[in-house]
């Protein structure tokens, strides 16, 4: 049988202790981290050193070298696998992201009693869904915790929790913004270049928030009816920018 586990290896009053990592922290002490493995009758012992974080991938890519790539030890915790998850993610992705990672799955942590990865199933996902609807949350906004949570599932291994048809929907009701000027906004974009007051204003009278607008294309315009529709876009390579070419009246 092939297995792969973390000890710590600390020194207390002197002498040499293996712990695991859950006794260390209880005890508030810190060592070197170890991994030890079975593999074919025989114990393996490896160093991979003090960050806890590090120690505990160098586990996960064992275990999925030992179940071919496939899902991960039926063993492992789900605060391990957010702890790896956001490791690997702080290499991949912007500070933004990760971030956004960092505050929802400490949610999902927390609404799930389930200690175990393998143990979460679809109840799991659903309740996390309703706490976003029990707040009043959007439509989009749901949509896109719902989608980082698979995301962060199916990169664990834990699939087919959801079916096609029971996902959120990404669809918005058309609202229509009216405003009258304040003196302090005319003041703020008295100070602004004529590409600042474009953007802004783009912002303003649409109500997009940073990614809706950055992906915003001239596709999405309807400049006889003046609205925008918001849609999902995996490839478009023209961004908000391109609006900037309306202050000198042609398209790109």
């Amino acid at each position: 049988m092939k297995s792969a586990s973390l000890v710590v290896r600390v020194t207390i009053n002197g002498k040499r202790k293996n712990l695991s990592p859950g006794q260390a922290k209880q005890m508030g002490v810190s060592g070197t981290f170890y991994m030890r493995t079975w593999e074919g009758g025989k114990e393996k012992w490896k160093a991979i050193g003090t960050d806890p974080s590090q120690a505990r991938m160098a586990v996960v890519r064992k275990e999925r070298e030992f179940n071919g790539g496939g899902r991960i030890a039926a063993s492992k915790t789900l605060r391990e696998a957010i702890d790896v998850f956001l490791a690997e993610r702080s290499v991949q992705q912007d500070v933004k992201t990760v971030n956004s990672w960092r505050n929802e799955l400490p949610r999902f942590e927390k609404i799930t009693p389930k200690i175990y990865l393998k143990d979460i199933d679809r109840s799991d996902v659903f309740a996390y869904w309703n706490s976003y609807k029990a707040e009043g949350a959007a439509l989009r906004t749901i949509y896109n915790r719902v989608q980082s949570l698979t995301t962060f599932l199916k990169n664990q291994g834990v699939t087919g929790l959801l079916k096609h048809n029971e996902r959120p929907s990404s669809k918005r009701n058309p609202w229509i913004i009216t405003m009258r000027p304040t003196q302090a906004s005319l003041t703020f974009f008295s100070h602004c270049n004529p590409e600042e007051r474009l953007a802004y204003l783009f912002f303003l009278f649409t109500g997009c928030r940073e990614r809706e607008a950055v992906f915003a294309c001239w596709q999405d315009l309807d400049l006889k009816n003046r609205t925008l529709t918001i849609r999902a876009k995996l490839n478009d390579k023209m961004r908000i920018r391109a609006l900037l070419f309306v202050a000198s009246g042609t398209a790109p």
